[in-house]
This record gives C-alpha cells, sequence and structure tokens, in this order.
C-alpha cells in the first residue's frame, strides 16, 4: 500500500482519480497515512508540506472542511485569536461598517454587508500543487454522496491528487440507499481502494518501546514483554477484535 500511494504522489500528471485507503476501525489507518505522509515530506526536503491532511471526524457542513484547508494554507491565521476572530466574523449575519469619507471624526455613512457576501474561504484558499488527505470519512455528518461529490471537485477539476481513508462497512451500516448511493458516486471519483490489515508485529514493537521508555521499565520486564509477543499475538488472534 506504501509503495502504490507513493507512486500515485510521484505521478508527473494527474489521473485524475482518488485512492481510497480502508480498513477496519483500529486496524491503523491513520497511524499508517501519518506516517506516510511525514516520510514522504521528508524525502522532498521541504520546509513546507505538500500535503494537507485534513479529519472530517464530527464535520457536518462543506463550509468547515473549506475553512481547515484554509487555516492549513494560511497557518498565521490559525492561531487561536485569529481562528476566533473568523469565527465570529463566519457567524455574524451581517457586518456593519461606519465610513468617515472626510476624516473629521464624524461619521458619514454606514455600509452593511451580509456574511454570505464574504466568502473569505473560496476566495483566499489555494490548493494548486498540494495533495489532500481526507481521514474518517465514516465519521463525517455530511453524506457520503455529497461528501464524495465535494472531493471530486478537486480530483476531476482541478487535477489534485487526492487520499480518501474510511471504514467503508460503517457508511451505509443498516442503510441499503446509502449504499446504492455511495457505490455510484464511488465509481467515478476513487479509481483504486487499497485495504490495511492490522500489523501487529510493528504495532506490538511501538506498544513495547512506548512502555519502556515512558514507565521506565527493568531490563527483565522489558524482557519478558519481548519473550512473550508470540503468546500475547496468540491472545489477540484468538479475540477476533483485528484492530
Amino acid at each position: 500500500i506504501h509503495d502504490e500511494i507513493i507512486a500515485y504522489f510521484n505521478l508527473p500528471i494527474s489521473p485524475e482519480f482518488a485512492i481510497l485507503v480502508n480498513g477496519d476501525w483500529g486496524s491503523g489507518k491513520t497511524f499508517f497515512i501519518k506516517k506516510l505522509i511525514q516520510q514522504y515530506s521528508d524525502s522532498l526536503g521541504e520546509i513546507k508540506s505538500s500535503t494537507l491532511y485534513i479529519s472530517l471526524y464530527g464535520i457536518d457542513k462543506v463550509s468547515d472542511i473549506n475553512f481547515e484547508i484554509f487555516r492549513q494554507l494560511h497557518p498565521v491565521l490559525g492561531s487561536k485569536p485569529a481562528v476566533f476572530a473568523i469565527n465570529l466574523l463566519k457567524s455574524s449575519l451581517k457586518l456593519s461598517f461606519n465610513v468617515d469619507s472626510n476624516s473629521d471624526g464624524k461619521q458619514d455613512s454606514n455600509i452593511n454587508v451580509s456574511s454570505s457576501d464574504l466568502n473569505i474561504i473560496e476566495t483566499l484558499s489555494n490548493v494548486k500543487g498540494k495533495i489532500l488527505i481526507f481521514d474518517d470519512l465514516e465519521r463525517c455528518s455530511i453524506a457520503p454522496k455529497i461528501l464524495l461529490g465535494y472531493i471530486n471537485k478537486f480530483v476531476e477539476h482541478q487535477g489534485l491528487k487526492v487520499v480518501v481513508v474510511a471504514n467503508e462497512k460503517e457508511l451505509y451500516r443498516n442503510e441499503p440507499q446509502l449504499r446504492t448511493d455511495y457505490i455510484e458516486t464511488k465509481e467515478k471519483v476513487i479509481g483504486k481502494t487499497l485495504t490495511v490489515m492490522p500489523d501487529t508485529d510493528e504495532a506490538l514493537s511501538s506498544f513495547i518501546t512506548e512502555i519502556i521508555d515512558v514507565y521506565s521499565t527493568t531490563v527483565n520486564q522489558s524482557k519478558f514483554l519481548t519473550e512473550s509477543i508470540s503468546n500475547i499475538k496468540e491472545v489477540f488472534s484468538v479475540g477476533g477484535y483485528n484492530n
């Protein structure tokens, strides 16, 4: 999967389709994709990453996705005071400006502007040349069909490379119509689906290293954990959780 995605990133011309990284909850999709993004950025030797990672967890409006992209493209505006100010701006139904045209200290006119006219996000966001990573597709409150239609604008109309990370099974659980809508839209947007399986050996190695580093385990404890790996893996397998 790593090699497939890196090859996709390195294509000189966008194939005009996105890649889906699918997997059960807890299978390590997010860990894997974040590690891959970091390795890719390091290989380019870039100070500013060419990838934008957007978690869709809890998002219920497309405008919020736009704002997250905007925030990452303009880090200065990502500070807490700036985010507060912009959120205030977004929530305002009307903005009122007093105008002193002749600088005499007196109000000469008043201008009212609807916030709908201030489409800051779409005006200032420039994702040209970026690779977009959308994670937690199934945890987004926007209908999958609408969400994929939104993503398709980047893929088809802007020629960007996009990776979508999701647990497909949870997208349409117990909702047949959602499944039909999703599959029809997916065929237009997703060109390749790659399924992540839990990497038990790497996960165990990472967990044991963390335990040793954080909890300052003794040599005997560390040795016991390392020697118990086969037993741990057997118990994990019997559990059947696959995460």
